[in-house]
């Protein structure tokens, strides 16, 4: 089921576009997030650190 045109539009005013540049942290380690992000356009890399290594999750 496709959302119709009124739906997208009041997602869409819920959400503040930003851009960022590449490498850019939107959550810092050991801290909490405060925003909730959707990627447009890119991508974005989802990583842990397991006792020193970075575990990258797909």
């Amino acid at each position: 089921m496709q959302p119709n045109t009124e739906t997208i539009q009041k997602i869409k005013n819920i959400f503040t576009r930003h851009e960022f540049p590449a490498k850019t942290k939107l959550v810092l380690e050991q801290k909490i997030a405060d925003n909730i992000y959707y990627v447009e356009s890119g991508a974005a890399r989802v990583w842990l650190n397991h006792d020193g290594k970075e575990i990258t999750i797909r």
